[in-house]
């Protein structure tokens, strides 16, 4: 039985007659499947696809470089590209594969080493997991890539801009303003050459054992033997038929590789809310206006003033002409929760006093109370309630935003819209505004932008700057969002005299940077944000210098959170006061030329333990960043669990009591000031009473501070700001 299994599987044997008249016949077979195996084996040291990310923010483009086991290049930035749009890291996908890889390389290659013991048609076969590597890399790449495109983190912060989608394997493919060019690299055209090899060494092999199978099949014909019975005896027999012809089967590869993942056609049905309106809030008296109005809009005379009188209108009201729109008593744009309710399309556009509700909840469409396609538009003293998309200005501007209160519609904070959008609208300001429960106020491609006095509560992210320069954030009120703001690729940004407070989402940054080049940060309140401040990758290049200057960083879990990358960044009269940890380091490696004093002035660190004996305001030791429960939790984060327990002063006592296991300190402050130095704040507007809560706060830790002290504050710059000309209290 072991004998005529063995001879099915393996074909017959080579006389040796035969072997040694015709020895090149026979070896060809094998040498070329052993240059196919040797070509399969080193494909595996060397890079299988390559793909090139082109950006703005980086004129030379991003390189990433897929081996078998492993992804190489610029993978973190990309990550970092991707994490705003909510695709998952690139090293999360295929991690069976990539562990596997060496394994799975060994035993093709064993298995087409092995098909040159095999003269039967089962050579086909074992070889055929070799021949189809390539397609199959191919394939299982797409179908990952595709999983990621397609199935993007909706509370991501762009989602709502990139639409789900599969980045090209091979080609150039395009995600927003983002360009992709991909292609595979040496080690696929290697294992591509062993599949051709394969396919040669098949056809030598085919003319080298047909012959002897023929020869099988005559004698078992001559002796009476049925087919199976000669590939079953024990004489040096073939298969009955000869080895399949090799065009089949490469034809069926071909379909194969071409074939790609089906898509699914059925789209998933969106949720027509319009069922669940909020209940009208119209003044007893109020009526439904007697007629449309987008006939009075298409009589108006350009430049002229309509006056409406109380009432409803319902429907997408469109103004084409350059008008001044404002409301006698209460009037109310109401779009039904279809499309947008009022879409303006003319330059010099004045919308003053009215109530716009109702926009679609449609979020493929961006549907929005107020959408500005032209320049110069003034939004004034209007209230937007239940919209999806708040104000959004696309290509408008020299426009203004100012007084308005807009309320996102009661949906899950990974489907409501932005509270005010900027697009691509320069010279533009946005004052004064009251946003609450929506996902974002974003800034995008908008360059000289003033962002002054508003109030961004209980949403996703307060500020979200992108491509924007020479812009201004402040005396802002920024609280209860999961991030305060986040800026991000851009120039010369001022963010001074604002008040970003308990942000505590998964990030949690009061404020964030990224890629900025030439920032001042200057008299703002950080307090009680899981990160008061994160900052990676400032300034590359002198002179210009990113600039931290008379902040308060109060009870934050940490005050500033570094990426090593951090350079040429100069910090003084800043005061971190009670912070689960002062200042950390994310990534490993350490922080490098950084200036954490000026002209012989410093910080303000609510740890510092040294003394002022000249009483010049001045410590007269350096203030060291060296705790080791720090470098400990920097190293495990899982330890802030035992953060202010006994396990904390264990471990700080024994740094002090043995100082050979205090960590390399990750900064110095030559000169640390020995009070706290209190900033100018802005004074919140009346309805917004969070702010006040929070400044009193402040006050309060800072004067038990003073008195626990025995020394006075020294107030270097007043509580409150300092009115404009011409504003009103």
């Amino acid at each position: 039985m072991k004998s005529r299994l063995f001879t099915a599987i393996f074909g017959p044997r080579v006389p040796a007659q035969e072997s040694a008249a015709r020895r090149s016949r026979y070896a060809i077979p094998t040498v070329l499947l052993c240059i196919a195996a040797a070509l399969l084996v080193a494909s595996f040291t060397q890079t299988w696809w390559r793909m090139t990310l082109h950006a703005p923010q980086y004129p030379k483009g991003l390189h990433v470089q897929a081996y078998l086991n492993r992804l190489e290049g610029d993978v973190r930035e990309i990550d970092n590209l991707n994490h705003y749009i909510g695709m998952r890291p690139l090293n999360e996908a295929a991690q069976l594969e990539r562990k596997s890889s060496l394994l799975l390389i060994i035993a093709l290659g064993s298995l087409v080493l092995g098909a040159s013991a095999i003269h039967s048609r089962w050579s086909v076969i074992v070889v055929a997991p070799a021949f189809l590597f390539p397609a199959g890399f191919l394939i299982d790449l797409h179908l990952w890539l595709h999983h990621f495109g397609q199935n993007l983190d909706p509370t991501a912060a762009l989602s709502s801009s990139v639409r789900p989608f599969t980045p090209p394997v091979l080609g150039e493919g395009v995600v927003g303003n983002f360009r992709t060019t991909a292609a595979v690299d040496v080690g696929w055209w290697m294992a591509v050459a062993a599949s051709a090899v394969i396919l040669a060494a098949l056809w030598f092999h085919r003319r080298a054992y047909k012959p002897l199978v023929d020869a099988a099949r005559a004698r078992a014909e001559r002796a009476g033997m049925t087919p199976k019975d000669a590939r079953a005896s024990h004489a040096p027999t073939a298969p009955s038929r000869s080895i399949p012809g090799l065009l089949p089967l490469l034809t069926m590869l071909v379909a194969f590789a071409a074939r790609g993942p089906a898509e699914a056609t059925a789209q998933t049905p969106i949720v027509d809310d319009a069922a669940h309106a909020a209940p009208s809030r119209l003044q007893a008296g109020a009526v439904v206006l007697p007629s449309p109005l987008q006939p009075h809009i298409a009589d108006a005379s350009p430049g002229s003033t309509i006056v409406l009188p109380p009432g409803i209108h319902r429907g997408t009201l469109v103004v084409d002409r350059p008008l001044h729109i404002r409301a006698d008593g209460l009037v109310i744009l109401d779009g039904d929760h279809r499309g947008d309710v009022l879409r303006i399309t003319a330059p010099d556009v004045t919308i003053e006093g009215l109530v716009i509700r109702g926009s679609g909840r449609t979020v493929d469409r961006d549907n929005h109370g107020v959408l500005v396609l032209a320049p110069r538009c003034t939004i004034v003293d209007n209230r937007l309630e239940d919209v999806l998309f708040g104000i959004g200005l696309e290509e408008a501007s020299d426009s203004v935003i100012r007084n308005n209160r807009i309320q996102g519609a009661d949906l899950h904070i990974a489907r409501r819209g932005d509270g005010i959008r900027l697009w691509s609208s320069h010279d533009t300001t946005v004052e004064s505004n009251h946003v609450e429960r929506v996902r974002d106020l974003v800034v995008w491609y908008s360059d000289r932008v003033t962002i002054r006095d508003n109030t961004v509560v209980g949403s996703r992210y307060g500020l979200h700057f992108m491509y924007c320069h020479d812009n201004v954030l402040e005396e802002n009120v920024l609280r209860n969002n999961s991030v305060g703001a986040f800026l991000m690729y851009s120039r010369q940004l001022t963010v001074r005299r604002n008040i970003l407070a308990t942000s505590r989402g998964p990030s949690g940054y009061g404020l964030g940077l990224k890629d900025i080049q030439g920032v001042v940060v200057a008299h703002n309140v950080f307090a009680g944000n899981r990160i008061g401040a994160y900052i990676d990758n400032p300034p590359v290049t002198l002179p210009v210098r990113d600039r931290y200057e008379g902040n308060l960083f109060v009870s934050n879990d940490i005050g500033i959170l570094f990426q090593p990358t951090t350079r040429f960044t100069v910090f003084t009269a800043n005061s971190l006061i009670e912070n689960g940890q002062q200042v950390a380091l994310t990534g490993g490696g350490e922080l490098r030329d950084n200036h954490f004093s000026e002209d012989g002035r410093g910080n303000f660190w609510s740890d510092y333990r040294g003394v002022d004996r000249s009483g010049d305001g001045i410590g007269d030791a350096p203030y060291l960043a060296e705790s080791l429960w720090d470098s400990l939790v920097d190293r495990e984060p899982i330890l802030r669990l035992f953060l202010h327990t006994p396990m904390q002063q264990a471990v700080e006592l024994a740094a002090r009591a043995f100082p050979v296991v205090r960590p390399r300190p990750l900064l110095s402050d030559d000169a640390p000031l020995m009070r706290p130095v209190l900033t100018a704040l802005p004074a919140p507007p009346p309805r917004a009473t969070g702010g006040t809560r929070v400044l009193a706060a402040v006050l309060l830790l800072l004067s038990a501070m003073a008195l626990s002290a025995g020394r006075p504050i020294h107030p270097r710059t007043p509580l409150t700001r300092p009115r404009r000309p011409g504003a009103t209290r």
